[in-house]
């Protein structure tokens, strides 16, 4: 530390550990102060503030004080890290110095009024003032005024400084942020930064010094308080700067707060303020005020001006959690008179919290200070036209604000500390199962925040399941956010991705697996995800479940797989991705029907189609006896038919079982009118126009049935119109019987095809018998 010699006026070095008693000047900085590098030159005599350096060793001496300091010529001010050590340091060299002379220059000498000099409206004085043990104030010529301790009544009128601090019997430390804060709050420094800069040393904290960083400058002096202090009065400020954020932006916000102090109550909880990049935890007791998210933070702080009074904030929850919040409305402070917070009606908004507010102004509220009540400032108490001191009443409340999707009511109600959030209302539903699906996501958020909230409702369904079914993507992931079982499963055991895939939420499906959903978990009916996507045709669900390696074969309780139920609903871009995942086309269910029997069942060519190309379907008989091509005939499929005949189906099978038993295919087709079908089996060759089934021909069976275009058919092929069955007729007699005259013509005029000898004889014979 460099001192003056004040015998010799020039500048000594001294260590910490013998440094000598000095004096210390306070005063204002003139024209041609005197710097050191003036001092080491030798050319301190020549500027016109050598006289105030010659003026102040020469009392100091007199004094008996063999040291001086004056802040122009002991800090080499070129050095920008020396100047940052000096103005940290500077407090702690005021507080030692034996005696600091507070040189007056603007007050005349012997003038009473010297409050009005300009000393007490600089920044840097203040520490000055406070710091030394003795302070003697001087006039324009060096005189004594009096003292800190003899002028303390004065001086506490100026400065607004208790004047039990100014004589020592109360020490800085016991006064409180607010009130050290509101002794700078009129008073000026030449840089911005400085306004800060200057009240280290009051507050006890060290930061760096950035010259150029502006209003956050006083922001790190608060964070730097905060780290050594509690004290939420550092809060208790007011401006009429718009701008939203916790912290003060310069001591001035702090000039209405000289009387507030820490409120000391046993049941007042006091935790450490933290400071992070979102913003500033603090305890509180929280009072919502507004729909509009709008609520008064009470501090822990009061204004002692007779009758204490706690001091409030308003502040803006920003996310809709009562958690993390902005101050608006900043221009004041609420005061709040004593047993206001515990009065019925009040009590029960009163809840204690601890939130986050912003650090930062930033960004500004427009309109809070003009209109406060259109910003939902007053007491916004009866939300939906009840009684809300009522528990029923606000239950109820709190269930048709929900179902209307009122956020901000939803969100006032929920401040409540009585509120029951988990009361069911006459249909079985919770106010969160409500909110769940209706879609509503603010709410929903809302309600999962709250203490004590029951995530499966009376139903016991999966609410994740309830928002996956209507598709309420952002809804799902607020329930899994807050860790929901991912797998449980419903009343018919269906699961969160079941209802996923059903529905072809793929999105969401996609989000579950990636939390480790069970790909494979069964319903009830032992179906799979993959089934329940590939039966409702949703492809790209399935596709979805397949690249995650879902099983793609599992059968449900009636044999069905995937493939069978896409095939069955002819869902063909399905079907086609099963079998791209080579799913067993040859699997059939509990009736023996395999997803080919299934898709000619439902005439469906084209999953037919890709079935057969895979090479690998087999044409299986079902257990009632039916297959693939008898259906297709029974229905006359013409496509099926001749595809299923191209694969190679089997034309010569006679049908087993039941009331068709012993039939052939040509007889099905006949008796069905299907002319194509059976055009197309007696194409193959392979089939005799004249076999009997059920004791009758197929030509007897279409003349019976008066359908030309079958007798034509048939004859055409080689059919004998004079064949006898078993009752000894001919299709001839049955259709004169029948009065069918233009059939009975037909036939008769039909003649044995040329390469056909047995035709050419049965011909000759019935011609000979006239």
């Amino acid at each position: 530390m460099r001192l003056l010699n004040t015998s010799t006026v020039q500048v000594e070095e001294f260590g910490l550990e013998t440094l000598p008693r000095y004096a210390i000047l306070s005063h204002r900085w003139g024209n041609e102060e005197v710097t050191l590098q003036d001092l080491e030159s030798g050319q301190a005599a020549e500027k016109f503030g050598f006289e105030k350096v010659l003026r102040f060793c020469y009392r100091a001496k007199n004094d008996g004080f063999t040291y001086a300091w004056i802040d122009t010529c002991c800090i080499d001010k070129a050095s920008s890290a020396e100047l940052s050590e000096a103005i940290n340091s500077m407090y702690q060299w005021y507080f030692d110095a034996d005696r600091c002379y507070a040189y007056l220059a603007d007050v005349p000498s012997l003038k009473a009024t010297f409050q009005e000099s300009e000393w007490f409206e600089r920044g840097f004085t203040l520490q000055e003032l406070l710091a030394p043990a003795e302070v003697y104030f001087l006039d324009d010529q060096w005189n004594d005024i009096g003292t800190k301790t003899s002028l303390r009544n004065a001086v506490s009128l100026r400065t607004g400084i208790p004047s039990d601090m100014l004589s020592g019997i109360a020490d800085i430390d016991t006064a409180s942020v607010a009130q050290r804060m509101s002794w700078a709050a009129s008073r000026k420094t030449t840089r911005l930064e400085d306004r800060a800069y200057c009240l280290m040393g009051i507050f006890g904290v060290n930061m760096p010094l950035i010259y150029g960083e502006g209003e956050r400058a006083f922001t790190r002096l608060q964070e730097e308080i905060m780290k050594i202090s509690d004290d939420q009065s550092i809060f208790a400020w007011e401006s009429s700067d718009t701008r939203t954020g916790l912290l003060a932006t310069s001591p001035a916000a702090f000039a209405s707060s000289k009387n507030i102090v820490p409120l000391k109550r046993p049941d007042t909880p006091s935790s450490q303020l933290t400071v992070t990049s979102r913003g500033i935890y603090l305890d509180i007791q929280f009072i919502a005020t507004s729909p509009r998210r709008v609520g008064l933070a009470v501090l822990h702080c009061v204004e002692d001006d007779g009758t204490p009074k706690q001091i409030g904030i308003y502040v803006k929850d920003l996310f809709w959690t009562m958690q993390s919040f902005e101050r608006v409305l900043s221009q004041s402070l609420e005061r709040i008179h004593p047993g206001t917070l515990d009065s019925p009606g009040i009590e029960d908004r009163v809840s204690q919290r601890r939130v986050c507010v912003q650090t930062k102004r930033i960004s500004t509220t427009r309109n809070l200070g003009a209109n406060r009540q259109a910003n939902g400032i007053h007491d916004y108490e009866d939300c939906s036209g009840l009684a809300l001191s009522h528990t029923y009443s606000m239950v109820a409340a709190l269930h048709n604000a929900v179902a209307e999707g009122e956020d901000g009511v939803v969100w006032l109600l929920l401040s409540r500390r009585s509120i029951d959030v988990n009361y069911v209302d006459a249909l079985g539903r919770t106010p969160l199962r409500t909110a769940v699906e209706l879609g509503h996501e603010t709410i929903v958020m809302m309600l999962l925040q709250s203490d004590g909230i029951y995530i499966r409702d009376e139903s016991q369904q999966n609410l994740l399941s309830v928002a996956v079914s209507a598709g309420h993507e952002g809804v799902a992931k607020l329930l899994l956010e807050q860790g929901v079982e991912i797998d449980v499963q419903d009343e018919t055991g269906r699961t969160p991705l079941w209802v996923a895939a059903q529905t072809g939420r793929r999105e969401l499906a996609l989000r579950l697996l990636n939390r480790g959903a069970a790909k494979d978990r069964r319903d009830k009916n032992q179906r799979t995800p993959l089934w329940a996507a590939a039966d409702s045709g949703e492809g790209d669900t399935v596709n979805l479940l397949l690249e995650y390696r879902a099983a793609i074969n599992y059968r449900d309780e009636f044999g069905q797989t995937a493939l069978a139920a896409a095939c069955s609903k002819g869902h063909a871009d399905v079907v086609m991705l099963l079998l791209f995942y080579s799913a067993d086309v040859n699997l059939t269910d509990i009736r023996g029907r395999s997803p080919l029997w299934t898709a000619t069942a439902n005439g469906d060519e084209a999953v037919v189609r890709m079935l057969l190309q895979t090479g690998k379907a087999e044409l299986k008989t079902a257990s009632d006896g039916w297959t693939p091509l008898w259906l297709a005939v029974r229905d006359g499929l013409e496509g099926l038919v001749e595809l299923l005949v191209s694969h190679g189906a089997n034309t010569q099978s006679i049908f087993p079982l039941d009331h068709e038993m012993g039939k052939s295919l040509l007889w099905k087709a006949v008796r069905c009118g299907h002319a194509e079908s059976a055009r197309l089996l007696l194409d193959t060759g392979k089939m005799s126009p004249d076999t009997r089934s059920d004791k009758m021909t197929p030509l007897s069976l279409a003349a019976s049935n008066n359908d030309r275009r079958l007798v034509e058919l048939l004859l055409h092929h080689g059919a004998d119109a004079r064949a006898k069955d078993s009752h000894g007729r001919t299709p001839i007699s049955r259709a004169a019987d029948a009065g069918y005259d233009e059939l009975v013509k037909i036939m008769e005029e039909s003649r044995p095809t040329a390469g056909d000898g047995r035709l050419r004889a049965l011909f000759r014979a019935a011609r000979d018998k006239g």
